[in-house]
């Protein structure tokens, strides 16, 4: 059992709880340095990016999050989602 990466995905997940994205956000980054297809930390970075706006960056992680095959109906939904907004003119 790794419990560096325990310890980074529970502070992730309490740092969220609190508000802290920007905290949340350096934890998910440490994970997928160690594992760039980390499907929690790829999924909850996207969650993120898409409640800032950052469309293009979202899109990107769930591009890589669909393209592992272990993406779940909600990650493709999240995906739709994402390309819907950045058509809207």
């Amino acid at each position: 059992m790794n419990w560096h990466y325990l310890f980074l995905k529970w502070s992730a997940v309490v740092q969220l709880a609190l508000g802290l994205q920007d905290a949340a956000m350096n934890r998910f980054e440490q994970i997928l340095r160690n594992d760039p297809d980390d499907v929690y930390a790829l999924s909850s970075r996207a969650h993120i990016l898409a409640a800032e706006s950052k469309w293009d960056a979202a899109l990107t992680d769930y591009e890589r999050l669909t393209a592992t095959g272990q993406a779940s109906a909600s990650v493709w939904f999240n995906k739709g989602f994402v390309l819907e907004q950045l058509a809207s003119p």
